[in-house]
């Protein structure tokens, strides 16, 4: 028998001794049943730190969901490490500017932050040795840069003025979704990068298809505590639903909803029973088909001293409500919206 084949026979003999008596062998595994997906790093918040020369990344990644504990939010802080002032401003002509906000910790009302509301994504300067933090309401990728240093006509010279991104991505575990009364929508188009990877898309029998979000996105914001506005116009969408998710209305304000999907859509009270947010008027539209509207007034006259000032609506068609496997159990019927709207009754100064 020459070498190479004793060297054969060895091998064989090798390997079913090793198969026998369970031994792991280099090209087998041990255990044939197949790992686990490995889920992403869920980080929920990251600091960016922006000295004389430019940022310490090029790229930044935070992931969110869709409840309003803080174990959901995808936030930032902005820490200045150099001697003059730099910023972390969105880059004109970025293609998600639409969606390019920030928002303070404490959204949608804020006393106590830097700015009290969303905004667009622009910090503002921020002093040398000062920090700057804040929230994201969008999912997407965004790119910024400094505005003192890079913008405007500014140029710094040992500056870096290409372009930063941060991807603010939905936590794709599906133990995270939390439909909550926070203002927005959890539905998309299909093919949007936020899409749940683990749903397929929803095909109804009339209306465009979309899919389930891994983030709450928030529309238009209106008015604000100091400068509410009077009757407004909300008007729904099959897939974006209200266009507006926060408003602050006039005590007396009439907010008509008016269904421009092709579905079948409603607008609800949640949380207030039998009777409506001034305890005597019921809040519920029933359903809204093409072009229907609606309309409700929020603390009219004769109730300002005992109507609800902060109220949560949303449709609850079959179609506009999470899938109940994707509920956290104990969030109460508040979760079963995806598309949801709040409002605040601003009570007049005497």
């Amino acid at each position: 028998m020459n070498n190479k084949l004793l060297r054969r026979f060895s091998f064989a003999g090798s390997l079913l001794l090793a198969v026998a008596f369970g031994a792991p062998t280099a090209g087998f595994a041990a255990d044939a049943t197949p790992a686990a997906p490995k889920q992403p790093t869920v980080v929920r918040h990251v600091d960016i730190t922006v000295s004389d020369s430019g940022f310490d990344k090029k790229e930044y990644t935070v992931f969110a969901c869709a409840g309003q504990g803080d174990d959901c939010k995808a936030s930032a802080t902005l820490i200045n490490s150099g001697t003059t002032v730099h910023s972390a401003t969105r880059e004109p002509g970025d293609p998600n500017s639409g969606k390019s906000y920030i928002s303070p910790m404490c959204f949608p009302a804020c006393n106590i932050s830097k700015f009290k509301t969303i905004k667009t994504f622009d910090t503002g300067g921020v002093a040398p040795g000062d920090t700057l933090s804040f929230g994201f309401p969008f999912g997407g990728d965004f790119t910024f840069t400094s505005a003192p240093d890079c913008l405007n006509g500014n140029v710094t010279p040992g500056f870096d003025c290409t372009p930063i991104t941060i991807h603010v991505k939905g936590s794709q575990l599906p133990n995270y979704w939390d439909y909550s009364v926070m203002g927005g929508t959890s539905e998309g188009a299909p093919g949007d990068p936020d899409c749940d990877p683990g749903r397929a898309a929803v095909q109804p029998t009339i209306g465009p298809a979309f899919c389930y979000l891994t983030v709450k996105r928030v529309n238009k914001v209106m008015g604000s505590p100091s400068k509410p506005v009077g009757n407004t116009t909300i008007n729904i969408d099959d897939v974006t639903g209200f266009d507006t998710s926060v408003i602050w209305i006039q005590d007396g304000s009439t907010l008509t909803f008016v269904n421009n999907g092709q579905r079948v859509h409603s607008v609800i009270g949640v949380g207030d029973g039998t009777k409506g947010y001034d305890y005597a008027n019921l809040l519920d539209s029933g359903g809204l088909g093409n072009g229907g509207t609606y309309q409700y007034t929020f603390c009219p006259a004769g109730t300002e001293d005992y109507c609800s000032r902060t109220a949560y609506l949303a449709s609850n068609t079959d179609l506009d409500r999470a899938p109940s496997d994707r509920m956290i159990k104990n969030s109460g019927t508040s979760t079963l919206s995806l598309l949801t709207l709040e409002v605040f009754t601003v009570k007049a100064k005497k």
